[in-house]
């Protein structure tokens, strides 16, 4: 249940990230994500695992993408977003997945965060 919920949060996170990305490297960051983390929440699931890391990896190098490509007005919003959703991350993992449900919680976090980013970059664009 908890494996196959947070899998689920986890797909859905990503292609909600992945429909509202303005730029195409935030789209092909969002699907190595995705990818990422079907191998690791849909098969692997063993914690501090190749595919682990490695999901882990693509998931820090799609936050700089996002925080680069973030408008200055954002930029504290979006890492107060982040850093809500890293925060659950280590918590789920420091109890062994005992609350697992905190890591689906993160990945909403994460999701929210994009459409937020989303919402800002549109309104910056056409403010210009």
């Amino acid at each position: 249940m908890a494996n196959n919920t947070t899998l689920c949060t986890s797909i859905m996170s990503c292609v909600v990230s992945m429909i509202v990305a303005q730029a195409l490297m935030l789209q092909i960051a969002e699907f190595i994500v995705l990818v990422t983390s079907i191998a690791y929440h849909g098969f692997d699931r063993t914690q501090n695992s190749l595919i682990h890391k490695i999901d882990i990896l693509a998931v820090v190098t799609n936050i700089f993408l996002h925080l680069y490509f973030s408008p200055d007005s954002f930029f504290v919003t979006l890492l107060a977003w982040y850093g809500t959703a890293i925060f659950l991350f280590r918590l789920s993992h420091f109890y062994k997945g005992k609350y697992w449900y905190l890591t689906s919680l993160g990945h909403a976090a994460g999701a929210y965060a994009h459409v937020g980013l989303a919402s800002a970059m549109v309104a910056v664009a056409s403010a210009t």
